[in-house]
């Protein structure tokens, strides 16, 4: 997905893949111009269910999030401005990947690469990704 700019204050993208693949979100580059300006990326095709959204990102910010995964062939992708004329600057790329490639975090609809497991840092909602590391560090 390009540069884009929006004034609208709701733009949501769905995509789908085969049954065996998921999402890889790759951010160049994000500029959201005030605090209440959001990305939210998530699961299925209903981006009103607030149940599906696995990631939210939070403006006043302009950098490059990390990759987020998403272990499901559907997804979302939403862009929601605070004011009706705000400027939201995205560059990403969204790249259908193999989903056994990746760890699942059972307490959710995320997944993450196994390059990131057990480094230290929480990437799962309820940290699975570093709580199997300390019981095997453990025994």
């Amino acid at each position: 997905m390009p540069f884009t700019s929006t004034s609208r204050l709701y733009n949501a993208f769905l995509l789908q893949t085969n049954t065996t693949y998921g999402f890889r979100i790759v951010f160049q580059y994000l500029y959201l111009e005030y605090d209440g300006d959001e990305v939210q990326i998530g699961t299925g095709n209903d981006p009103s269910d607030i149940q599906s959204v696995i990631k939210t990102i939070h403006g006043y910010t302009r950098y490059a999030p990390d990759d987020h995964y998403v272990g499901t062939n559907e997804m979302w992708f939403a862009i929601i401005a605070a004011k009706s004329f705000t400027t939201v600057r995205i560059d990403v790329e969204i790249i259908a990947i193999d989903l056994s490639t990746l760890f699942d975090c059972s307490s959710s609809n995320m997944s993450v690469s196994p390059t990131v497991l057990c480094d230290g840092i929480y990437h799962c909602d309820h940290f699975e990704d570093e709580l199997a590391c300390s019981k095997s560090k453990h025994n």
